[in-house]
């Protein structure tokens, strides 16, 4: 988990933080010397990688660690992820590069990219290099049990220890092999929008200018550029996307509202805890906190029984503390969902996009918090 996820989770107990020191731990326990969180500048390219693991102070590793939340993660995930990983390598200037993720070898695809330059490594293969520390694998068991616990069919657990088999870290532990040639620069959609959205004033100016040369008032386009980041965020949590319809009349018209079509956890949740199988996305382009009043309005939209319980409402600034305390109030009595997604957090989640980051994960971090803030 880079630094530009870091402000995503700066609770230290996200499971997605623990888990990649447990993997750090795991390779330092191999007889790895590791560092963590290192950063680089190389040419035009700002680099951060989760793990730099060294052999005989020899062999450098880039390690990239990635956690799912879905049953089925997107191949294009795991496409990007490697990309990034391959990037790093070069920016290091690293001998091979790794891909650390919770998924299991089931998850992943029947062609694994495992060669002595790079390598894929899922949680049976953590399981096999923490053989013989009790410790680790004890935690790395429990991290899993955490991380699949809305995700796994509890009737038929899989016993990790038995489907473990040895891992081969000999391709780790070589000599210096042909450093990596350049590639292309990772595809940056999540990191265009997320400029765009940086750069629209707050308010209702006229004949606003973005540095893409969209053109138009601001509130339009921070419905515009945020409509489109949604789109390409929420690809695999939502389909369907309708904008601007009427609800009840003309004066009464909601922004955004799509269906629920993922499998991860954030998306599960929805569906199945909240009854919410459609999700209104509401934009206050505001320079101030959003105010309670507004809150009331977006609470109007919302109809449990027609199974449209949630809204996510997007803004520069976040919801104000007492518009945070009418969203509890609006679940605590009538069973409507609120959420609160500021536009700083939005783009640092597009930019994570780019390199194979779901938002899954920061999704179900954003919706638990807000549960355990709930009061009478």
């Amino acid at each position: 988990m880079s630094d530009k996820m870091r402000g995503l989770h700066s609770n230290g107990s996200h499971p997605a933080l623990r888990f990649q020191r447990l993997v750090a731990e795991i390779f330092a326990a191999n007889g790895f010397s590791v560092a963590t969180d290192q950063m680089t500048d190389f040419k035009s390219m700002h680099a951060e990688a989760d793990i730099i693991a060294t052999w005989n102070g020899d062999v450098r590793t880039v390690i990239d660690v990635k956690v799912f939340r879905s049953r089925m993660p997107a191949l294009r995930d795991l496409d990007r992820s490697f990309d990034n990983a391959m990037r790093l390598r070069f920016a290091f200037k690293a001998d091979h590069a790794i891909v650390v993720t919770n998924l299991r070898h089931a998850q992943m695809p029947k062609s694994r990219p495992n060669a002595p330059e790079h390598m894929l490594l899922g949680i049976e293969d953590l399981i096999s290099l923490s053989s013989g520390n009790e410790k680790l694998t004890g935690a790395l068991m429990e991290m899993d049990r955490e991380l699949s616990s809305a995700l796994h069919d509890f009737d038929n657990p899989l016993d990790l220890r038995a489907t473990s088999k040895p891992t081969d870290i000999t391709p780790l532990q070589s000599m210096m092999s042909s450093p990596a040639a350049p590639t292309a620069p990772l595809p940056a959609e999540g990191d265009r929008l997320a400029t765009e959205l940086e750069s629209v004033p707050t308010g209702r100016d006229s004949g606003v200018v973005l540095p893409s040369g969209r053109t138009g008032a601001a509130w339009r386009l921070f419905e515009e550029v945020g409509v489109e980041a949604l789109r390409y965020l929420f690809h695999r949590q939502f389909h369907a996307w309708q904008e601007q319809e009427n609800v009840g009349g003309d004066e009464q018209r909601f922004d955004v509202l799509a269906k629920v079509k993922g499998d991860d956890v954030f998306s599960r949740m929805l569906v199945e805890d909240f009854r919410s199988r459609y999700v209104l996305f509401e934009f206050k382009n505001y320079a101030a906190p959003v105010k309670p009043n507004l809150i009331h309005v977006t609470e109007k939209y919302l109809f449990p029984t027609a199974l449209r319980a949630t809204a996510i409402v997007i803004s520069p600034k976040g919801l104000s503390p007492s518009a945070t305390a009418t969203t509890h109030g609006a679940l605590r009595d009538v069973g409507k969902l609120i959420l609160d997604l500021d536009v700083p957090t939005l783009c640092r989640l597009l930019r994570a996009e780019d390199l194979g980051t779901s938002p899954d994960a920061e999704m179900e971090r954003l919706l638990d918090a807000f549960l355990q803030t709930v009061g009478r």
